[in-house]
């Protein structure tokens, strides 16, 4: 085990003898009849047998035996092997109920007759009792254990264990061991351990001196030092313990589970050596406190021996006194030989406390299961349990010392033997006596608190000084009587409280502020003059007798009252904060003129040097899992606290009262004690976290002790230079309650005690300055005009701070401390919290601004301010001396002094003089053009000139000169704090350009020096690290800026970040208001040509006598927009008006193809508006060229106090080149967003991440969003594996997230401000942090969590709000920092940004069918509520943008009325390296997506079960939504890619007719067609639809009916085969059935009488209807069918594609007839339907047109298809149309669909398509509407009915009142005929009586020779395209078609065969028509009988009507031929 040294501040020397320790000897007796006992009962049965007697000694605390309900138990247990001392019991109860309420002991010889040896009740909240007997029991006898049962309802004996042991505690030595915190530093990160200050490796400590080679444990350390006289008994109290008043005595002690009291020096007890003399003393310590205290070997014990479980006094060894020897004592008592080193001048007294449980050599989580004594460890040894903390008492005597010179004496206590510390005022100028102790405080000029008084504290008690040799001095309990209190030297005006002590314990000196303030209730002090400032002296003396009476002089607290330190709430900061930032009025009043102090300001103007904020790793308290979640489970640094320690133990492991930190504890919490545990129950709310103070993690809360003691300590290493100024603060607040719910606290105010301290050579630290905090009282009980304050509102944090300017010389102390200290009155209140504690500084320097930004050559009118007080304190003058100082100063370039010194090392003088810029303005001063000046200035500060410069009338130090002397203006007051020296200059500086002002102390020796001496002088002072050096820099008219914020010359940045640079064309004006100076900043429209260079090799002249600059001003006079240099885009021109010489082209040419300089980037890169730059390890330098332009680009709104025009300001606009150096100081580890096993185009790529508003809003810091990281580098080049990146937290401002970028115009003036920080508008905060090293095949799991301040927790950082919006991008940067092998890496902390795409939620489509959904542009943001129908405004949350980018699985996406959208399949594959990488099958002809879209990030919910985070990030995938809504006649193609939980389709139906509908949905029925009582469905998109009162099924009326194959009524032909003559579908009735289900893929019919039309929306949510004969399911609700085509995965390789899926169609009455749905949102190829389903169907359909007219269509046996209409047939969406089946099949049908037979309207894919064959079509139009047929001729088709033939129809699609025309194939009425040659066609028209409807002939070509022969005239005309005939009601056989064979294929003409043609279109009629004259026609039944006869005289057609349903045989003569045909008519 490692050993450390304790250092002490006392030397510890104490003497003592050492008692050897004796083994333990421990017994396990057995019970009687070996674990079987003999079981007796009391009264009644007392032991329950369910629990076995032996788990009583089994040595496991997880058994017990329990008695009866209300009955004592009694055990017997067999003799022992040895004498019996003690005995232990204990129970794991906390059931007091189940505790014995007395317990006897009893023994026996012979188990019969029995004698007490103990009998007495007990606490029955102790969990153990250790029993002592008086007289030991011996050996051999039996004991007998009574456990006295409580009476109280229910209870019973609970005991798990009980052991007996036969020696006595002082046999025993307690063994030391480390804190349990060491053990349990295993169970967390090293990344968590780095947070912390915890002592790693100190786990033991070694005290300074000791005689004991033993190590004891590291803990807290309290120190208490006591000057008494010799022979006086000292009374020790316990720091850790309760009173209520420092007058009261002590109520309760918190350490309660230990004490030990020992000799420090041995480790020992004090035990004397003549113990056994007739005046003997046994110890010089004495228990005191009434309870039974133990003696150990190694020192006394209160508790845990005499019991443990509470804190009550009597259990507790809390009070001790010492007794110091007498010099003669001490010879008597110590045997100390020859040993000159042992003397009796001082003791030390320790004690080791705890209130922890764990009494075992190392710590389990079973460890609170042990025993302190008798042991129940396993060794048998005793252990004491981890320390809350050690309490040291330096003890000193007084007397008979008179001879002695140690240092200690004659440099501490004994001064007081001196003439200078006696009889004195203590004011230095009425006196030169001194004080034994000395303090200067500074105190707050207002006190807010209304309770306690301001004080000062003794740092030891007041009995405690006693004074030397003093012969009427009392004793140490009386020597606080004659100690007074008095003031001195009070221009506060204040009046003590105390001026005497009452009690030796007290250390308090309260006094009065004078003034109340009426306003607020606050308290102040006098100020006589007004300057802030004022001092009191408060003097403590003593008077003793020595040498005839004296006053000794003990202490003087010098006390300064500061009016700008007052405490302020975080109300208060925060509008403090806002009134400066400017975002709320400034208010006015006593408060406000204290910005400096703000965080914001503190951080942007002074150096941070130290800062504690305790925000360690959160999750370790749930890692270490040791008891509450609330508190952090480790200590601080040992050094760092003398309080005890609370680690949020529950009550096994922390033996106390409440289980919390109380009474000198402090824990380290994210909770507040006072109001999430027992005692709070005033009036005031919880605390919050607001703006000003800022997120917290954790904080410090102190339960305080009435003694001070160090809360905290931060130590920093700095070199504060004379003159330097420092500023510390931070946040507490009183954590004092109200006792019963008053209206004010009973309890005393908390106080604390700052001071810096410096840490000299030795180790030695030396108080430097003091500051009181001032008492800190609840702000719920303040006046409620103090901001924040009074009667309900959050408890509040309040700000506390000072300042003040360091006079000690630089080199006094190596290292410097904050130290914070207990202050309070008393332990009855006193607790407070603490967070954020910061020390910021700054040095005496130079504030140099520039006035006016120039543009390259001109000089810069620059101004010169010195803080007065830095610089007084500096020369050493005060505010009253009278006089003149003067100093010389140089403006250094940085750069140039650099590089002259790199060639020159020696040469500091010549480097200086080098760099130094020339000083005036040239011609107009040219008595003043130097490159050194000297300035003047006068003491008083009064004395100089006022400064009222601006930039249009500057106050230039050539208009001050008087004498030939130069000197500084003066501005601000005393009172305001704000004094300066001021002053304007001209210099010579160049923009973008690191300089520094060196500053030397001129004096009169300087006058005469000349320039060589004035640069060698400054050369002797340049790098002392407290020199007056100010660095500063210019700005060109035109900003580069970085990451959105301003570029800096000098800072040095670190290589490896890619930072996003940017620059900003300024117009300047001066203001008609102020006469300063300002800017038009043009954020857009700009662009630059970027060159990675010096500025001298921009201007260099190169080969061909041209320069990068030239060539770049030849190229952008003639192609100002070029972006690349080409034969094509630049040609060279020469010998013309403007050149561009070869010359040019080659260089620029060369520059920007070059291989990359800085990142990717060439060494030129042309025109661009922004630009990612990688900073090399050599830092850069760059020249950024603007592209000028004529006029401005867009409209520049004009501010009010321009004066001048537009046009006039821009040509004031300066184009010159804008330099930049940067230097790169160290490397910085690098991180990416991305996932690590994708591939990436460039490894420094940086995707976006899209993500919606709510998800923004949702996030927590308890739900944060995981982002994940790829690509982790280090600043080594070869890590340690355990290397990892983790939150930038040696920086407090580290984890907050900040904007540095966007396109929302609420931020862009922000963003695009010069004056941009890219820290200064946080916007979230950083959870976690994880990024390792890359290794190929690991599981990676790097990420940064973060939450955004939205709606969460506490309020946001700096007052600055973040409202994002939908449709805009925000680019935010996270910090990181990385450990090298468990170390924190000094190398650059590093950071990256990410652009965050906030995608809206409403989003509407905005492109056509060849646009690409995954490309933003080609999306709108529903910015109207009419666009959805939305009833309000709210979900636009204020914004009205249309902008929007590619949907998420969150959005609802809208597809527009008649527009259009395809998707495709693209996504990440696996590689075969495991990698993924990015595969797309993106048709040619589509538009590409968003560039690199690919790579983004989306964010999503966590899927994870116990999900610790609210979302996380996945690749990008395409085609997302969380609902998509299609209005009419919106197609999608290809859906089945997309991924979406809901689809909304709104249907269109026509009025008046029955429509054929289908449906692409699941889960759709009959009774969810109703819409609107309007007709039509025009409730809010997105929203469920149920059916509600107000919806009416009669308001409209919506009709149905199914396809009814049992009525279907087919015709036969005449020879009774299966081919059909006719066939009239037969509907079922309309029905009311609303649970009858619409399977996707087949159709049904529709009718309304909605005039205009109907439209309906699906899906609909209703669970059940009224009117249904079964039940509704609706678990597919809102899917497409079509998605089965796809299994969607991540992984493509996952991916499963499935060409088709399958339905069920029902047939019609013969099983061949089938209705057929569009199952896609896409028009549906039917053709290529068919030829899917060519196995099962006919090649041949029958459909409707998108006027509801009938159609039809057929293929030949080539695959060439024919339509009735003459083009080709798309099904649109929700469209339906019929099929016939092969002969064979019937019954119900299987059909495949095809994803492939999906199309759009109006848009074929390039090489797709159908083919359509040319035919004769024939369109019948009347007012009823049009039918069509088609003829075509093709050599393979038969000449009667067959393939690419399509039989009529009538009723499928149109009322059969509707004219249909018809051709007759064979015996067949058809709409498409497909003929083998030339002839004859029958053309007919079946239509009502009366009905006229025209015949129209078009396609006539298709046809060779086609005419038209009426059969009635008997003519035949020649059809031309168009041509037209009209029929009178229906006709019947007058009109054939003759033609001659194909048009086109030179088929061979045939000649009309004679005969006649038989058929039957229509029920109990049959048609004869012939093209000559009918001789005759007989008609017979099937079997023979003749049934007509007709002999017709010139006709060429019969009707022959009336014939019943049956087949009939029909003979028909001609004059030359005779036709027979077989009919069936129905």
């Amino acid at each position: 085990m490692k050993r450390y040294l304790l250092y002490l501040v006392v030397c510890l020397l104490a003497v003592v003898g050492v008692r050897p320790s004796a083994a333990q000897d421990m017994y396990t007796m057995k019970l009687v009849d070996e674990f079987s006992p003999k079981v007796y009962t009391w009264e009644s049965s007392g032991l329950n047998t369910t629990w076995p007697i032996n788990n009583l000694v089994d040595g496991n605390m997880g058994t017990e035996i329990r008695g009866h309900y209300n009955k004592n138990s009694i055990i017997t247990f067999s003799p022992s092997t040895g004498p019996v001392s003690y005995m232990l019991c204990r129970t794991a109860s906390d059931n007091v109920n189940y505790h014995p309420t007395g317990i006897m002991v009893e023994s026996s010889a012979d188990n019969q007759n029995w004698q007490t040896e103990y009998d007495q009740g007990t606490n029955q909240n102790q969990k153990e009792w250790v029993i002592s007997f008086a007289n030991p029991i011996p050996a051999g006898r039996y004991i007998r254990v009574t456990f006295r049962c409580s009476d109280a309802y229910q209870a019973f004996i609970w005991m798990n264990e009980l052991t007996f042991s036969s020696s006595s505690s002082a046999d025993f030595t307690i063994h030391h061991k480390p804190a349990k915190w060491h053990s349990l530093r295993g169970r967390i990160s090293q990344a968590a351990r780095d947070m912390d200050s915890f002592g790693d490796g100190q786990e033991m400590f070694r005290p300074d001196l000791s005689s004991s080679d033993e190590d004891i444990q590291a803990a807290h350390t309290y120190i208490d030092t006591l000057y008494v006289h010799k022979g006086d008994n000292v009374n020790l109290y316990l720091p850790d313990v309760f009173r209520r008043s420092s007058t009261e005595g002590i109520e309760t002690v918190s350490v309660s589970s230990y004490q030990r009291w020992y000799s420090y020096r041995t480790g020992q007890t004090f035990e004397l050596h003549n113990k056994d003399a007739a005046n003997a003393r046994y110890d010089l310590l004495t228990p005191m406190s009434g309870g039974t205290v133990y003696r150990f070997a190694n020192g006394y014990v209160g508790q845990p021996v005499s019991g443990t479980g509470n804190s009550t006094l009597s259990q507790s060894a809390y009070w001790m006194q010492f007794h110091y020897p007498t010099d003669e004592e001490f010879g008597l008592w110590f045997n100390v030989g020859d040993d000159t080193n042992i003397d009796n001048n001082w003791y030390v007294v320790a004690c080791d406390v705890s209130s922890y449980t764990d009494f075992t050599p190392s710590y389990t989580d079973q460890s609170n299961q042990s025993t302190f004594f008798p042991s129940s460890n396993a060794d048998g040894l005793v252990y004491e349990p981890t320390l809350t903390h050690r309490i040291i008492y330096y003890i000193v005597g007084v007397d008979e010392r008179t001879g002695d010179t140690s240092p200690g004496w004659v440099n501490g206590f004994g001064r007081l033997a001196g003439e200078a510390y006696c009889d004195g005022t203590g004011t230095d100028s009425s006196s030169p006596k001194k004080y034994l102790e000395e303090y200067e405080i500074t105190f707050p000029a207002r006190r807010v608190s209304n309770k306690t008084l301001d004080l000062v504290a003794l740092t030891k008690d007041a009995g405690a000084y006693a004074i030397p040799d003093a012969e009427n001095d009392d004793s140490y309990d009386a020597g606080f009587k004659n100690i007074s209190v008095t003031l001195a030297d009070n221009t506060a005006g204040i009046s003590l409280e105390d001026t005497t002590f009452s009690h030796a314990t007290l250390r308090t000196i309260r006094f009065r502020y004078p003034n109340t303030d009426k306003d607020d209730g606050t308290q102040y002090v006098n100020d006589a003059d007004g300057d802030g400032e004022s001092h009191a002296t408060i003097l403590v003396t003593k008077t003793a007798t020595v040498d005839g009476g004296k006053t000794y002089n003990l202490v003087r607290y010098r006390l300064t009252f500061i009016d700008e330190v007052q405490q302020l709430t975080q109300t208060q900061v925060d509008e403090i904060e806002k009134a400066a930032a400017g975002t709320q009025s400034q208010a006015t009043g006593k408060y406000w003129n204290y910005t400096r102090r703000t965080p914001d300001y503190m951080d942007a103007n002074y150096q941070l040097l130290t800062s504690m904020a305790w925000d360690f790793d959160p999750s370790v308290p749930s890692t270490v899992n040791i008891g509450s979640q609330a508190y952090y489970p480790f200590p601080l640094g040992w050094e760092r606290s003398s309080y005890s320690f609370y680690d949020g133990s529950d009550g096994k492991n922390f033996s106390n009262n409440k289980k919390i930190p109380e009474w000198g504890y402090y824990a380290v919490t994210n909770t507040y004690v006072d109001f999430d545990n027992t005692w709070h129950s005033g009036t005031a709310t919880r605390p919050q976290n607001e703006p000003s103070k800022g997120r917290s993690t954790y904080h410090i809360y102190v339960d305080a002790s009435d003694r001070p003691g160090i809360v905290t300590r931060l130590p920093f290493e700095q070199n504060l230079c004379l003159g330097s100024e420092l500023f510390v603060t931070a946040w507490v607040k009183s954590a004092v309650s109200a006792g019963g719910g008053a209206s004010q606290t009973n309890n005393e105010d908390a106080c604390l005690l700052f001071t810096i301290m410096g840490v000299r050579a030795d180790g030695t630290s030396v108080p430097i300055y003091r500051y009181s905090t001032g008492q800190l009282h609840p702000s719920t009980f303040l006046n409620d005009t103090i901001p924040g304050c009074g009667k309900g509102s959050p408890d509040q944090w309040f700000q506390v701070y000072f300042t003040f300017v360091n006079e000690q010389q630089e080199s006094d102390y190596e290292s410097y401390i904050l130290q914070v200290e207990n202050n309070s009155y008393s332990t009855s209140g006193g607790d407070f919290y603490l967070d954020d504690v910061r020390v910021y500084m700054v040095k005496p320097q130079a504030d140099v601004s520039q006035l006016e930004a120039g543009c390259a050559g001109d000089r810069t009118l620059m101004n010169i301010r010195l803080d007065w007080q830095r610089l007084s304190s500096r020369l050493g003058h005060q505010d009253s001396d009278t006089g003149e100082e003067a100093i010389d100063f140089i403006f250094v370039d940085q750069t140039v002094y650099n590089n002259y010194l790199a060639e020159h090392p020696d040469d500091k003088a010549g480097a200086l003089q080098a760099a130094a810029a020339m000083i005036g303005r040239k011609e107009a001063d040219a008595d003043y053009d130097k490159n050194y000046g000297t300035l003047h200035f006068k003491y008083p500060f009064a004395d100089n000139k006022e400064y009222t410069g601006t930039a249009e009338n500057p106050n230039l130090a050539v208009d001050n000169v008087v004498d030939g002397k130069a000197y500084f203006y003066r501005r601000g007051t005393a009172a305001g704090g704000d004094r300066e020296l001021a002053v304007d200059f001209y210099s010579d500086l160049r923009a973008n350009r690191p300089y520094w002002m060196l500053i030397r102390i001129h004096n009169s020796s300087h006058d005469h020096d000349d320039e060589a001496s004035i640069f060698a002088d400054m050369a002797a002072i340049v790098d002392d690290s407290c020199a007056i050096k100010s660095d500063f820099w210019v700005t060109a008219e035109t900003l580069l800026k970085m990451n959105g914020e301003t570029v800096k010359p000098g800072t040095n940045y670190c290589a490896g970040q890619i930072l996003d640079f940017s620059a900003q064309v300024r117009i300047p004006y001066i203001s008609t208001e102020t006469g300063e100076e300002k800017y038009i900043p043009i954020n857009e429209g700009i662009y630059f040509d970027w060159f990675f260079g010096t500025e001298e090799a921009f201007y260099e002249e190169r080969e061909g006598r041209t320069s990068v600059q030239s060539a770049l001003a030849h190229l952008r006079e003639l192609y100002p927009t070029a972006e690349d240099i080409s034969p094509e885009t630049t040609p060279v021109v020469e010998n013309g008006p403007i050149d561009f010489s070869q010359a040019d082209y080659d260089l620029l040419h060369d520059l920007s193809t070059r291989e990359p300089v800085a990142g990717s980037n060439p060494p030129l890169v042309l025109r661009r508006a922004h630009l990612n730059i990688e900073l090399l390890e050599t830092g850069l330098q760059l020249v950024i060229q603007p592209i000028t332009t004529q006029t401005a680009p867009g409209s520049i709104e004009l501010p009010d106090d321009v004066p001048l025009n537009l046009e006039e300001l821009w040509l004031q606009v300066c184009w010159a080149p804008v330099p930049m150096t940067l230097q790169a100081d160290g490397k910085s580890p690098t991180v990416h967003a991305g996932f690590n096993r994708y591939n990436y185009p460039d490894p420094a790529y940086d995707p976006n991440l899209r993500i919606g508003l709510a998800q923004i809003k949702s996030t927590t810091s308890k739900a944060p969003l995981r982002i994940d990281l790829r690509g982790a580098t280090f600043s080594v080049d070869k890590p340690d594996p355990s290397s990892k990146l983790v939150p930038l937290t040696s920086n407090k401002r580290g984890r907050l997230v900040y904007l540095i970028g966007t396109n929302d115009p609420e931020y862009e003036d922000i963003v695009n401000s010069p004056d941009f920080s890219q820290y200064a508008y946080p916007i979230g905060y950083v959870d976690e942090f994880k990024a390792q090293p890359y290794e190929q095949g690991s599981a990676f799991d790097d990420h940064v969590s973060i939450h955004f301040y939205l709606n969460g927790e506490g309020e946001p950082e700096d007052g600055f709000v973040f409202h994002p919006k939908e449709g805009y991008w925000y680019t935010f940067s996270v910090h990181f920092e990385e450990l090298l092998a468990g170390e924190t890496s000094t190398a650059c902390y590093g950071k990256f940004a990410l652009r965050m795409n906030v995608v809206p939620e409403y989003l509407v489509w905005n492109g056509g069918p060849t646009n690409n959904w995954n490309r933003d542009e080609n999306w709108k943001r529903v910015n109207s509520r009419t666009t959805i129908h939305a009833t309000d405004d709210s979900f636009l949350d204020g914004n009205t943008t249309d902008r929007a980018f590619v949907p998420m699985l969150f959005s609802k996406v809208l597809i527009p009325r008649n527009m259009q959208i395809q998707l495709y399949r693209a996504g990440w594959r696996t590689g075969s390296d495991g990698h993924y990488g990015w595969e797309s099958q993106r048709p040619e002809w589509m538009q590409s997506p968003t560039d690199s879209i690919q790579y983004d990030l989306m964010a999503y919910d966590d899927p994870a079960p116990a999900a610790k985070h609210k979302l996380v990030t996945k690749p990008y995938r395409v085609a997302l939504c969380k609902e998509i809504h299609f209005e009419p006649g919106a197609e999608m193609l290809h859906a089945e890619y997309l991924l979406t939980e809901r689809v909304w389709t709104d249907v269109e139906v026509p009025a008046g007719r029955w429509t054929p509908v289908s449906t692409p949905l699941q889960g759709v029925y009959a009774g969810d067609w109703y819409t609107q009582t309007s007709g039509r469905q025009a409730t809010e998109y997105f929203r469920p639809i149920m059916f509600d009162d107000s919806y009416d099924r009669l308001h409209p009326a919506v009709y149905q009916r199914s396809w009814n194959a049992d009525a279907a009524n087919i015709v036969e032909n005449a020879q009774g085969t299966r081919t059909p003559v006719s066939f009239e579908t037969v509907w079922s009735s309309a029905f009311n059935d609303a649970s009858v289900p619409y399977a996707v893929g087949s159709g049904f019919s529709l009718k309304h009488g909605v005039d205009g039309g109907a439209l309906f929306r699906l899906p609909k949510d209703d669970a059940s209807y009224e009117v249904a004969t079964g039940s509704l399911d609706r678990d597919s609700i809102g899917e497409l069918k079509s998605t089965v085509l796809v299994d969607r995965d991540p992984d493509m390789e996952k991916t499963q594609i499935h060409d088709y899926f399958t339905a069920t169609l029902t047939p019609s009455a013969d099983g061949h007839y089938y209705i057929v749905g569009n199952p896609f949102v896409a028009q549906m190829d039917v053709a290529g339907f068919l030829e899917d389903n060519e196995d099962v169907l006919k090649q041949r359909y029958w459909a409707a047109t998108a006027a509801g007219d009938p159609m039809t269509a057929a293929a030949d046996g080539e695959g060439q298809w024919v339509t009735s209409t003459g083009t080709t047939q798309l099904l649109p969406p929700y469209g339906a149309f019929y099929v016939e089946a092969v002969d064979g099949v019937d019954g119900p049908l299987t059909v495949k669909f095809y994803g492939e037979r999906q199309q759009l309207k109006g848009w074929t894919a390039p090489g797709t398509g159908t083919t359509q064959a040319a035919a004769l079509t024939v369109a019948c139009r009347s007012a009823a509407g049009t039918s069509t047929a088609a003829v075509r001729c093709t050599p393979d088709a038969a000449d009667g009915f067959g393939t690419g033939d399509v039989q009529l129809v009538r009723g499928l699609t149109a009322d059969v009142s509707q004219p249909t025309v018809y051709t007759v194939a064979g015996a067949t009425a058809v709409t498409v005929d497909s003929r083998g040659r030339g002839g004859q066609v029958p053309l007919g028209v079946y239509a009502p009586d009366g009905m006229v409807s025209t015949l129209t002939f078009t396609g006539v070509s298709a046809l060779e020779g086609a005419r038209l022969y009426d059969a009635q005239t008997r003519s035949e005309r020649t059809l031309h395209e168009g041509d037209a005939v009209t029929v009178d009601g229906p006709s019947h056989g007058r009109y054939f078609l003759r033609f001659d064979g194909a048009g086109t294929t030179g088929i061979a003409t045939a000649t009309p065969a004679a005969g006649a043609n038989i058929y039957s279109v229509q029920p109990g009629e049959i048609i004869v028509a012939a093209t000559e004259t009918l001789t005759g026609v007989d008609v017979y039944t099937a079997d023979g009988r003749h049934v007509r006869s007709l002999r017709p005289t010139d006709v060429t057609t019969l009707r022959i009507g009336d014939l019943p349903a049956a087949v009939y045989v029909v003979r028909a003569a001609t004059d030359h031929a005779t036709a027979n045909a077989k009919v069936s008519v129905r």
